[in-house]
């Protein structure tokens, strides 16, 4: 391709020390003929993360947030500093191969309706997959569809999904500021990227899977997967995902059929509780950004 856009890798750290010298190891390792720069957002954190990308050969920029923003918050400090054509946002525990991102690049070039690229992951190992590109159901229950499978290429055709995962997403510019980017709302973390996704949607534009760019992801080292906290985040980001964008209509005839069958089905009894709570926490997160204005 003769003229390659200038991509921006943003990157959030927060105590992720273990982790961020192997991301950006592999990072620099990247092939792509085109501008990148990597940029380093840190939340606060108590273990020298910033320090260590700062020392790093890559060269990255780093910005030090006095707070944590959560995900959503420091990773709009991040795009709005870097000038470039697309963001590529990264978590710190992932590993980029080294011909991930020319596929990113042809995708946004080759299609001005895309508005977000997803790529592929799986776990340490590189054998078992843990996201190609992801389904999202009436009850905005998020699935990663072939996670858990081994890679056999069965998930190597490029295709529009319902959201990507924000471990490894690259978004066009010109669609980050014509949104505003990350809703905060969704503090500390969980659905920001979905929310991102539907609205890309709802505007008619395209949310794509690229099996080529591929990523390895140790998932979950701030929150652990399962955990009390990762239940509470994740079950509050869902139904303030649903309390923002689904009508008196949809609740009724989509989401509570959905909903309570899936209660029935997979919920254990100690968990529905749980559930419901999340109803009245989500609301009240969404009525408190309402009162900021925003």
């Amino acid at each position: 391709m003769a003229d390659w856009p200038d991509i921006a890798v943003v990157i959030v750290t927060w105590n992720s020390a273990r982790w961020i010298p192997s991301c950006l190891d592999a990072l620099a390792q990247s092939r792509y003929e085109g501008r990148l720069r990597a940029w380093v957002v840190d939340n606060a954190s108590a273990d020298g993360s910033p320090d260590i990308a700062e020392r790093h050969p890559i060269g990255c920029h780093v910005i030090r947030n006095q707070r944590n923003l959560g995900f959503g918050g420091a990773n709009n400090v991040g795009w709005r500093a870097a000038a470039s054509d697309i963001v590529v946002f990264l978590n710190p525990d992932t590993e980029v191969r080294p011909g991930w991102l020319a596929p990113l690049a042809e995708r946004f070039q080759g299609d001005s309706s895309i508005a977000i690229a997803g790529c592929k992951l799986a776990y340490p190992g590189g054998r078992v997959l843990q996201h190609a590109g992801g389904v999202l159901y009436d009850n905005a229950m998020a699935d990663h569809l072939g996670a858990g499978r081994e890679d056999q290429g069965q998930f190597d055709t490029p295709c529009d999904v319902d959201y990507v995962t924000g471990a490894a997403m690259a978004v066009r510019r010109s669609f980050l500021e014509s949104t505003g980017g990350f809703d905060d709302r969704f503090y500390p973390a969980y659905y920001e990227e979905t929310d991102l996704c539907v609205i890309a949607r709802m505007r008619g534009l395209r949310v794509v899977y690229e099996p080529r760019a591929e990523v390895i992801h140790h998932e979950s080292v701030s929150v652990v997967r399962g955990s009390s906290r990762f239940l509470e985040l994740f079950l509050r980001g869902r139904v303030q995902l649903l309390a923002k964008h689904f009508t008196s209509a949809d609740w009724l005839l989509r989401f509570l059929p959905f909903e309570l069958r899936w209660m029935r089905q997979w919920l254990a009894r100690g968990l529905r509780a749980r559930v419901v709570r999340s109803y009245a926490t989500a609301r009240l997160g969404l009525d408190r950004g309402a009162s900021r204005g925003q």
